[in-house]
């Protein structure tokens, strides 16, 4: 289970909350949340950030946990078999788009601070 998916879960519990009523202040489906909460399924940048903001959490720690997740996911696929026919996948860009876009603002918001 991801950093986040744990976070997540106790935050949840800590509050009291449904698994319905957290998801619709988070503004994602009861069944995105179960996922991500479940480890079924990574978080998205836009997410997390939904989650900081209604837990009361700090953004860079999540997204320290985020970087850390992704560095995890990627050394847990393994390479394909030599000699296996496969149909190239195609990566899932989505997440490292929203990384980028949100270092850059960070660094434009905060140019004192140092990277993580």
């Amino acid at each position: 289970m991801s950093r986040i998916a744990k976070f997540c879960r106790n935050c949840r519990a800590e509050a009291g909350l449904r698994l319905y009523d957290a998801a619709y202040k988070l503004g994602m489906s009861p069944s995105e949340l179960c996922s991500v909460e479940n480890g079924e399924s990574v978080a998205t940048i836009p997410q997390i950030e939904a989650m900081a903001q209604f837990f009361g959490s700090n953004l860079d720690f999540l997204m320290h946990w985020y970087e850390q997740d992704e560095r995890d996911r990627r050394k847990r696929v393994e390479p394909p078999v030599a000699g296996s026919i496969s149909s190239p996948q195609q990566a899932d860009l989505t997440n490292v788009v929203f990384l980028t876009r949100y270092k850059d603002r960070r660094w434009l918001t905060n140019s004192t601070s140092e990277e993580p």
